[in-house]
């Protein structure tokens, strides 16, 4: 977080919007559906509320034009670990009333408060709660962030089969991806027209 709250800090920022992936709780939230959270809460309990009024208004008329269901508001778990049995998922919803879950927004939040900047987080569902992930996936991606081909290569070497779960994830990541793709074009475009 040294990065992001050395950006907070920087006073180029007067809100911030973070948006990204997360995995659906809920088993009516299907791929590609998008959360907008009024509450997160983070694996120690802490709870942030990030929507503010300004986002409200913001968002409620962009969203008209998109299909009912397609837009959720509600709570997020931002999780220390990948949450990819379903099993858990399950579990995790029930314990906890959250929708979806994700690993970053709860740190994303705290550092936008500690720089008394609002924030608010937005999440496309790329992954339902009757889905599988593969415990191997945390093993694609380097700590930057950037595509481990070589941890993709290995865990392919160690279990073939993951290639047949990889492909029928890809098509869930392609519609959460496709709607936060819209999702970036309709904020720029709002933004432009306030003329921010």
């Amino acid at each position: 977080m040294g990065v992001l709250s050395a950006l907070l800090s920087s006073g180029r920022y007067s809100r911030v919007l973070f948006t990204g992936l997360a995995g659906a709780l809920a088993p009516d939230l299907f791929p590609g559906t998008i959360v907008v959270a009024e509450e997160v809460l983070s694996s120690s309990g802490e709870t942030f509320l990030p929507l503010q009024d300004f986002f409200l208004s913001f968002f409620r008329p962009m969203f008209e034009g998109w299909g009912k269901g397609s837009i959720r508001f509600g709570r997020i778990l931002s999780a220390e670990a990948l949450v990819g049995a379903p099993r858990e998922k399950k579990r995790l919803a029930s314990e906890t009333g959250a929708m979806a879950v994700d690993m970053e927004s709860a740190g994303w939040l705290d550092a936008a408060s500690r720089a008394g900047i609002p924030a608010t987080v937005v999440r496309v569902v790329s992954d339902g709660a009757d889905d599988a992930l593969p415990p191997e996936i945390l093993s694609f991606v380097t700590p930057e962030g950037a595509v481990s081909f070589g941890g993709i290569l290995r865990a392919l070497l160690v279990r073939p089969t993951l290639l047949y779960e990889l492909l029928l994830l890809g098509s869930s990541i392609r519609q959460g991806r496709q709607a936060l793709s819209r999702l970036g074009q309709e904020v720029s475009s709002a933004l432009r027209e306030e003329g921010h």
